[in-house]
């Protein structure tokens, strides 16, 4: 003899919680699944950008190489990936300067972007990326460069820096510009300059920061560890122009010569 099944309120709770849920959970697989057979790429063709008083970069998810441009003119380039809806990358003109942001991608899938930008080797350049590496070289414009995840690095540049990084570490290498600041969250920083810098700031809340200097003039370096150590290589004197102030929670600092 069958039991006739009795339908309690607890049970009826059940099914209008549980079947909803396993529902959702099946359509997301399936649209995960569906996402992933969907991916696709496409090359972003050689493009000139309008002129402008200066270039913003408002960029998603991908790596992002900059450097000087041989005619004056801002170029981009490059690879972008995307998965069931395609992603743009497009540029604007905002308040006189040339915005460039993308690419727009969809929910799912994996997105993003592989750049080359070429730009006047003097024009002030403001790039934003989510996660992914950021190079910039041979610049001599003002640069304020920010990543949430990923990795900052500068190369032979000589502008005024500002870099911030989320969680990554930030890398710059030949520096011969008069004022820098860094700031991480989580993640190193390092700086090497082939002239002596006027000012130096470096913020990092998890990691290590390096500094390294020509030793051929003195310093006034402040350097306050909250946990780690601090180690300082290179002439100092409490009344010098020159400054180099780091701070860090949580790591070592060290100021050290740079190679000749």
């Amino acid at each position: 003899m069958t039991q006739k099944l009795v339908i309690t309120g607890r049970r009826r709770l059940a099914l209008a919680i549980g079947l909803p849920l396993a529902l959702a959970c099946v359509g997301w697989t399936g649209l995960n699944f569906v996402s992933l057979a969907a991916q696709a790429k496409y090359k972003l063709a050689p493009t000139v950008l309008p002129n402008g008083s200066a270039l913003r970069l408002s960029l998603s998810n991908g790596d992002v190489a900059v450097a000087p441009s041989a005619d004056g003119r801002a170029h981009v380039e490059g690879t972008v990936n995307y998965s069931l809806v395609n992603a743009r990358v497009s540029w604007r003109l905002v308040a006189g300067a040339v915005v460039l942001s993308g690419p727009s991608c969809f929910w799912l899938g994996n997105c993003g972007s592989d750049l080359h930008l070429a730009v006047p080797s003097d024009e002030a350049l403001r790039a934003s990326l989510g996660s992914g590496t950021l190079i910039v070289e041979d610049l001599k414009g003002r640069l304020r460069l920010s990543i949430d995840s990923g990795d900052i690095k500068v190369r032979r540049v000589s502008g005024p820096m500002a870099l911030a990084d989320s969680s990554g570490n930030i890398a710059g290498a030949a520096l011969t510009s008069s004022t820098v600041t860094a700031s991480d969250d989580s993640g190193d920083i390092s700086l090497t300059f082939s002239r002596a810098p006027t000012k130096v700031e470096g913020r990092d809340s998890s990691g290590n920061i390096t500094v390294a200097v020509p030793a051929n003039v003195a310093y006034r370096v402040i350097a306050r560890v909250s946990s780690g150590s601090s180690h300082v290589d290179v002439p100092t004197d409490p009344a010098s122009k020159r400054v180099i102030d780091l701070s860090d929670d949580s790591g070592d600092i060290d100021v050290i010569p740079a190679a000749p």
